[in-house]
C-alpha cells in the first residue's frame, strides 16, 4: 500500500516503506521491519479463496495461532525468532474460542492446528478449562508445547476433553547437562511427568529429537537413546535429526564458547544453514550414527514401529477416530499384513483395469502404488474377485502369490520408511509384471 501511495503521488517508489531490501543505485540496501501487529489487531483468517474441498484430506484440518512468537525464545539451535523479530504477544483465551467458532461454522470444518512455537502454558490452561467438550462440538485439536513444571495432570485431563489429541512437544536430548547448553532447561523429571501425564490422559505425544549439538558427547547421546528406548510407555512416537547450524541463531553469535568454526564456502548463495567443525564433543558424522541406532533399535518396539512418519494433519484425523491404543494395535495389524489393512475388500485397495484384448489385466495398489500385469485364466479369475469385492484376507489364502506381488517388499520396511519424514523411494523393484 506505501509503494502504490508513493506511485500515485510521484514520489520515490521506496520512500519509508519498510521490510525491504532494494537497489539505491549505491548498493544493496534495507529498510527497517514495521512493528508485528498485536494479536487484538488481527482478524480471524479468511479461507474464501482456498479450494478446501479439492485437498487430499481425510478431513479440512484448518491453521491457528494461539500467540504469535515464542514464549520462551532462548534455545541455542532456533533461528525462528528472525520471522518475528522476537516480539511475543499471546492472543485472549476468549478471542481464540470467538475465531474456532467462526471457522467451524463458516467452513463446516473440526479439525484445527495451533501451529504456535508452543503454546503458551497459561493460555494452554485456559483453553482446556475454558473451551466446551469435544462431545458437544465434535472439535479436535493439535499442537506443539514444551515440557513445563506448570503443567499439572488436569490440564491434560481438561485438554483431552476439549478435544485435543496429539500435542508435539521439543524433547531434543535427555541430556540434562545438554539441556542446559541449549539453554532449554528441562529435567528428565518433568518430562517424564508430562509425558505420563498426557499419555494417562489420553494424548498421543510425540517428541522431536536431535543428536550433535555442540558440546554433546557419546555419554550424553546414551542418555538419550536409553531415554527414548524405555520410555515407550509415555512416548507414542518420536522424530531423529542430527544439529544444523542456522544463520542468526543464538548459538551463531557466540560460536567460541561452543568449540565451533565455519566451514568457508565458496557459494555466493542466501543459504541459512552452515557447514561446521567441532573442537570437541560428537561431530555430525557421528551424530548420524546414533540418528540411525536409535531409528533401527525402536524397530523391535511394537508401538513405535505401529505406522511410518505421518503429517500431524492426518494424525490429528486419525485419533478423532480412535484412541492412540487403537491407532497403534491397527498400524501393527497392517503392518503383519504387509502394509494393507485385513478388513479391506479388494476393490478397496485394488484398481482393476482389463485390456482390450480381454485376456490381460493391469492391478494397480492405490496404497503403494505397486502393478501386477495379469495374463490369461488368471486375469479372468481376478475381475471376478474384483467384482465380487473379495476380501484381501481371502485373496491373501487363496493366491498368495498374486497378494506378495501387491504388499511392500519387505526391504523397505526399514528404520528409514518407519522415522524419516520423506518416505523412502520406490525401488525398480517395487513394480511387478
Amino acid at each position: 500500500e506505501r509503494m502504490l501511495s508513493n506511485l500515485a503521488a510521484g514520489r520515490p517508489l521506496t520512500e519509508e516503506v519498510p521490510g525491504i531490501v532494494y537497489d539505491d543505485r549505491t548498493g544493496i540496501t534495507s529498510s527497517p521491519p514495521c512493528a508485528p501487529l498485536l494479536p487484538k489487531q488481527i482478524p480471524t483468517p479468511d479461507y474464501d479463496d482456498m479450494p478446501l474441498g479439492r485437498y487430499l484430506s481425510a478431513e479440512i484440518t484448518l491453521p491457528l495461532l494461539s500467540s504469535r512468537g515464542c514464549y520462551w525464545g532462548k534455545c541455542e539451535f532456533c533461528h525462528h525468532h528472525m520471522v518475528y523479530g522476537g516480539k511475543y504477544n499471546a492472543y485472549e483465551v476468549e478471542k481464540i474460542l470467538e475465531s474456532i467458532r467462526s471457522l467451524s461454522h463458516r467452513y463446516g470444518v473440526h479439525h484445527f492446528a495451533f501451529n504456535d512455537e508452543a503454546i503458551p502454558p497459561k493460555i494452554m490452561r485456559a483453553m482446556g478449562q475454558l473451551f466446551p467438550a469435544n462431545a458437544e462440538t465434535g472439535w479436535n485439536f493439535t499442537g506443539l508445547i514444551k515440557f513445563e513444571k506448570y503443567f499439572q495432570r488436569d490440564d491434560f485431563v481438561n485438554l483431552q476433553r476439549v478435544g485435543f489429541r496429539s500435542l508435539y512437544v521439543g524433547l531434543e536430548s535427555a541430556s540434562e547437562r545438554v539441556l542446559s547448553l541449549m539453554h532449554k532447561n528441562n529435567t528428565k523429571e518433568t518430562m517424564i511427568r508430562n509425558l505420563s501425564d498426557a499419555t494417562s490422559a489420553g494424548i498421543w505425544m510425540h517428541n522431536f529429537l536431535f543428536f550433535g549439538f555442540p558440546g554433546e558427547t557419546d555419554e550424553d547421546a546414551q542418555e538419550t537413546y536409553d531415554f527414548v528406548l524405555t520410555n515407550s510407555d509415555i512416548i507414542s512416537s518420536f522424530g531423529t535429526a542430527v544439529f544444523v547450524l542456522e544463520h542468526n541463531a543464538p548459538i551463531f553469535h557466540h560460536l567460541r564458547d561452543f568449540g565451533v568454526e565455519i566451514r568457508p564456502s565458496a557459494l555466493d548463495d542466501v543459504d541459512v544453514y552452515y557447514e561446521f567443525d567441532l573442537t570437541s564433543g560428537i561431530a555430525p558424522p557421528r551424530a548420524r550414527e546414533w540418528m540411525r541406532k536409535l531409528n533401527n533399535a525402536a524397530l523391535d518396539i511394537p508401538s513405535y514401529n505401529a505406522a511410518g512418519w505421518v503429517p500431524r494433519e492426518l494424525q490429528l484425523c486419525l485419533l478423532s477416530i480412535m484412541p492412540p491404543g487403537e491407532l497403534v494395535d491397527r498400524g501393527l495389524s497392517i503392518r503383519r499384513f504387509g502394509g494393507l489393512p485385513p478388513g479391506a475388500t479388494l476393490p478397496d485397495i485394488v484398481s482393476w483395469e482389463a485390456t482390450p484384448n480381454e485376456d490381460t489385466g493391469v492391478a494397480i495398489n492405490r496404497v503403494n502404488g505397486r502393478t501386477v500385469q495379469v495374463t490369461g485364466a488368471s486375469a479372468s479369475l481376478l475381475e471376478l474377485c474384483h467384482s465380487k469385492e473379495v476380501s484381501l484376507v481371502d485373496m491373501k489364502a487363496a493366491a498368495p502369490a498374486f497378494f506378495d506381488h501387491l504388499v511392500f517388499p519387505s526391504a523397505r520396511l526399514t528404520s528409514e520408511a518407519v522415522m524419516s519424514p520423506v518416505p523412502a523411494p520406490l525401488s525398480a523393484g517395487s513394480v511387478a509384471h
